[in-house]
């Protein structure tokens, strides 16, 4: 008896609740990121002296809200020299724009053929390969800006708020799951043999039945990544 089985198929992720809850998170939480200006007690007193605002006073002071526009437009018509007449709100795992923002998805395919020698041994031999795409990934700060001269990061200071994609805010985690996020593309060999006992049998479809001895080899390789391997 022999036989040949195979096929291929495109699998989608489920949508992960995290990345709900995460922008949600900052509509109930309020981050104050404090840029330090220098004192020699910073760590110690942050605020200068001033008391942590509640939740409901920390919304009016964050330097995009409606409250502090006037303050915020003088500071920034001076360079942003000085000390932030507001405070600046950090937000964690913002979604990305729609462009970079996909569902995660792997190609799973996998060919094998079986054959049967008499009623005591069979052998068995498949191909397995998996290639993902558009994994998820959270930049640790999006709001930043780089010099394009160079390639590196403008220094994260007040004197360089101006060059910022949203001057008024702090750090900005965004999550993103673009095409170039793959997951390792991993080829597998596999090889069964069994044999049954004198007198026993091979159960058809089943070479590694409680009187079998398998022989498997497995290896793997990565395109465009990291070589995986695995084995038993």
């Amino acid at each position: 008896m022999r036989a040949g089985r195979g096929g291929t198929g495109l699998f989608y992720s489920s949508s992960l609740t995290v990345d709900a809850f995460w922008p949600k998170y900052n509509t109930q939480i309020a981050r104050i990121q404090i840029t330090n200006d220098g004192r020699p007690n910073f760590a110690a007193d942050p605020l200068n002296g001033k008391p942590l605002p509640t939740f409901a006073e920390a919304l009016k002071l964050f330097c995009d809200a409606p409250e502090q526009a006037a303050n915020f437009a003088a500071w920034a018509a001076k360079g942003y020299s000085g000390t932030a007449p507001c405070l600046f709100n950090s937000l964690q795992e913002m979604p990305g724009p729609t462009d970079l923002m996909h569902m995660p998805r792997s190609w799973n395919s996998s060919i094998g053929v079986q054959r049967q020698f008499g009623n005591t041994m069979a052998l068995q031999v498949d191909y397995v390969q998996t290639q993902g795409s558009h994994e998820k990934d959270v930049l640790d700060n999006a709001n930043l800006a780089y010099n394009p001269a160079t390639g590196a990061n403008y220094a994260s200071t007040n004197a360089n708020r101006g060059l910022l994609p949203w001057p008024s805010a702090g750090v900005i985690s965004m999550i993103d799951t673009p095409a170039g996020n793959t997951l390792k593309t991993t080829y597998r060999g596999e090889l069964q043999l069994a044999a049954a006992a004198p007198g026993g049998r091979v159960a058809r479809g089943e070479p590694g039945g409680p009187r079998s001895r398998q022989i498997r080899r497995a290896g793997s390789r990565a395109r465009g990544g990291t070589a995986s391997r695995a084995g038993r």
